[in-house]
């Protein structure tokens, strides 16, 4: 598998990061089902170099181990440690169906999921593998939708004293055109279900 960044030319980031006195803000290397030697790798970086960390997406990333992931940030900080990390606050991941992670990854045993858990984002449409591999190959450039986060998952993650709350910039280029709704209703999701339904 080629990774967006070799051990080394991290390594370097975090060097400069903490020379400068600026954050990193990481998409942590994912692995299978809440795995978190991605996270693990970053967080030692952090500590060995005192570069600020920022970890994005924490629970789309540690999935049933969020409680995992947060004890590993938990413990580094009190180590001396300067790490911080966010969650979206829809249950969903968005991104194009001919991204890396559908293309050359096992997909459906990385996020637990199938072809019925996965929406064509212009019409809402749940998939099939037949509809997959007919969207796949005659729009590859289309947005999909993959259902894969628990709710537990993220009031889990809503719990931890410093857990931020962020939207994510998918692609929408004009009002009307659908997509994941963590580019825009996040706030509302926060403030609508969480804060007053919960």
């Amino acid at each position: 598998m080629n990774e967006a960044v070799s051990a080394a030319e991290l390594r370097m980031l975090f060097e400069v990061a903490a020379r400068r006195g600026v954050p990193l803000y990481v998409h942590v290397r994912r692995g299978y089902t809440g795995d978190p030697a991605g996270l693990i790798e970053v967080v030692n970086l952090a500590k060995k170099t005192t570069a600020a960390l920022f970890v994005s997406h924490i629970t789309h990333n540690a999935m049933g181990c969020i409680d995992e992931w947060l004890a590993v940030i938990d413990a580094a900080n009190r180590a001396g440690a300067n790490i911080t990390t966010e969650t979206l606050s829809y249950a969903a991941g968005g991104t194009s169906i001919s991204a890396d992670i559908f293309r050359r990854r096992d997909w459906q045993a990385m996020f637990d999921i199938s072809y019925s858990d996965i929406q064509w984002v212009a019409t809402g449409e749940w998939l099939t593998r037949e509809t997959w591999e007919q969207y796949s190959q005659q729009q590859p450039t289309g947005m999909v939708n993959h259902h894969y986060i628990k709710e537990p998952w993220l009031e889990t993650a809503l719990r931890w004293p410093r857990m931020l709350v962020s939207t994510d910039a998918l692609p929408a280029m004009y009002p009307s055109m659908p997509t994941n709704p963590n580019i825009a209703g996040t706030f509302s999701r926060l403030l609508g279900h969480y804060v007053r339904e919960r």
